[in-house]
């Protein structure tokens, strides 16, 4: 009888214990557009779901991460068939779908190897061959469209890679792209590293925000997200794509 009431005692206790733990959220889903070493669909991880995975783990979510072309992650919010999208741009949201506090930002700039001259404005583009990232003359705007007129040569490319390629190879003298994503390159090339190149950050920075489905979680990130800047901790995630 002492056995079997011992018993109850354990399992009454055992009960209570598990009651007074916090409930765990429902599994999020979260949509992030590629763009190295933010998203990397490839490998399946990037800056951004690393960072949302271990801000939310903090409040005991557990987050599964799709990855898309980097254009098709605004168009989706409308479907509201994710809780979390990264990176969105404009600020013309559905009803009921909430934007972090503070914007992060993409940094463009014009790169070139560490033994050139620092890059201060558009005129050091005439008589340049430069290289791009596809798309850069509407992404940039009329004045660098208008610049790059006077380089000596000019062509846009899909993968970064082609830039370090040709900055490397001595076929363009000046590459168009994040800086990060640079440097992210550069950590994959077998022939230059991060600090072979100059970054030269010319371009106005880019913001965008994450936007969530909840408005508790995106009160949840926006707490987390800021420890995360301070403790040093998000430039050490970022640090580990790159830098070698």
């Amino acid at each position: 009888m002492k056995a079997l009431v011992k018993s109850l005692w354990i399992s009454i206790t055992v009960c209570i214990a598990m009651t007074s733990l916090p409930a765990f959220a429902d599994e999020l889903m979260l949509l992030s557009g590629a763009h190295l070493p933010y998203s990397i669909p490839d490998e399946q991880r990037g800056v951004h779901s690393d960072v949302v995975k271990e801000v939310l783990a903090l409040s005991g979510h557990d987050v599964k991460v799709t990855f898309v072309p980097f254009i098709k992650v605004e168009p989706a919010i409308h479907t509201k068939q994710y809780d979390i999208y990264v990176p969105v741009f404009v600020p013309n949201l559905p009803s009921n779908m909430y934007v972090s506090l503070k914007a992060e930002f993409f940094q463009n700039g014009a790169v070139t190897l560490i033994n050139q001259p620092p890059i201060k404005s558009y005129q050091a583009f005439k008589d340049k061959r430069l290289i791009a990232f596809r798309g850069a003359k509407m992404f940039l705007g009329q004045e660098y469209a208008t610049a790059v007129e006077y380089a000596a040569e000019y062509r846009e490319t899909d993968m970064f890679l082609n830039q370090l390629m040709a900055l490397e190879k001595g076929n363009a003298d000046i590459s168009i792209g994040d800086i990060n994503l640079a440097a992210y390159a550069a950590v994959q090339y077998p022939f230059l590293a991060p600090n072979d190149l100059r970054m030269n950050p010319i371009f106005e920075p880019i913001p965008y925000h994450f936007v969530f489905k909840d408005e508790a979680i995106r009160d949840q990130f926006d707490i987390g997200f800021q420890k995360l800047k301070e403790n040093g901790r998000y430039q050490e995630i970022m640090n580990s794509y790159i830098v070698e």
